[in-house]
């Protein structure tokens, strides 16, 4: 991660999208759109200014506190009409956005700034998306702290098995696949 985070505002910053946002001061609403940025949210340690996230089996680890759920019954779809009602600063969304496009455009209509994350196919990825959600949010300081922690923990790990002979690995998702090489579960199993 690079330890030049920029966390003063206003804030630049380009997305995924190829999509310049600006914040004009740090934000104290902030909407997640998927699971995985509810938990990136928590982990940079901002939970309290998150206003709407999903809520569902696929947030259920994280210590919730009065947040709304912006998703339908799944847990996992987002509803426009719920995010706009709250009013966030800016609404930070995984990669998978992307292929939501009418959606991302509803929001941005409303005149709601969305950030749309990289695609996370290794733990590096995953790190450089702590450190956009630690700049958009001005926790810089956070996200660096839990970059260091992951790549402690890492260490840990690698020397606990420095020895020991590297197994042959099956990740099975269902249906009979698994994820292959440049994606995170590969990333994940390889260290």
């Amino acid at each position: 991660m690079d330890a030049d985070l920029e966390c003063e505002f206003p804030l630049e910053r380009t997305d995924a999208r190829g999509e310049t946002i600006t914040l004009e001061e740090e934000p104290d609403r902030i909407v997640t759109l998927y699971p995985g940025d509810a938990q990136l949210a928590f982990q940079v340690g901002i939970e309290d200014r998150v206003v709407g996230m999903p809520i569902g089996q696929y947030t259920d680890s994280l210590e919730t506190d009065g947040q709304t759920d912006i998703s339908r019954d799944d847990g996992v779809t987002p509803e426009v009409e719920t995010i706009v009602d709250l009013d966030p600063d800016f609404v930070l969304a995984a990669n998978i956005a992307l292929f939501e496009e009418d959606l991302v455009a509803q929001i941005e209509e409303a005149g709601i700034p969305v950030y749309v994350l990289d695609e996370a196919n290794s733990i590096e990825d995953v790190e450089e998306n702590v450190a956009a959600t630690g700049e958009l949010s001005g926790e810089c300081e956070r996200a660096q702290l839990r970059s260091e922690w992951m790549t402690d923990r890492l260490s840990i790990l690698e020397d606990a098995v420095d020895d020991e002979d590297e197994p042959l690995a099956y990740y099975p998702t269902g249906d009979g696949f698994t994820p292959g090489t440049d994606t995170f579960q590969h990333d994940v199993l390889e260290a």
